[in-house]
This record gives C-alpha cells, sequence and structure tokens, in this order.
C-alpha cells in the first residue's frame, strides 16, 4: 500500500509490521535452535495436528517415512 498511495502513515505502519516480522522470525529460529540442542521443548512454537504429536514423543514417527524427510543434512 506504502508503494501505492506513498502516504507517510502507510510507510510508517509498513514499517512496524517489519518490525513485527522479523521479531516473530528470530523467536522461531531461537525456539527452533534451542529444541534442537537439547532434543525437548523449550520454547512454544504453536505446532498443530501431526507435528504437535511427532514433538510430544520426541521422534517424527510416522513423518519419518514421508519423501524428502532426513534426520540430518
Amino acid at each position: 500500500m506504502y508503494e501505492y498511495a506513498g502516504g507517510a502513515g502507510w510507510e510508517t505502519v509498513a514499517g512496524w509490521i517489519g518490525i513485527v516480522l522479523d521479531a516473530l522470525a528470530l523467536y522461531t529460529g531461537l525456539a527452533s535452535d534451542l529444541e534442537d540442542a537439547r532434543r525437548c521443548s523449550v520454547l512454544p512454537l504453536l505446532r498443530r495436528g501431526r507435528a504437535r504429536l511427532a514433538a510430544e514423543r520426541g521422534g517424527p514417527g510416522e513423518v519419518a517415512i514421508e519423501p524428502g524427510v532426513r534426520e540430518q543434512l
């Protein structure tokens, strides 16, 4: 909208949305790294469905047999 309308208000809104998205990405990355290092959930990642079950069991479960899933890169 800022690029289309060009108003200063839209520029401010776009900046704040960028800051919120950056903070969310930082939190998600930190939570994922801590979970990988400790092999348990440290910070909530709001998983649902099969992802939550896999995280609670401590292993990939059925997800391990799906194509493209590897334990290590």
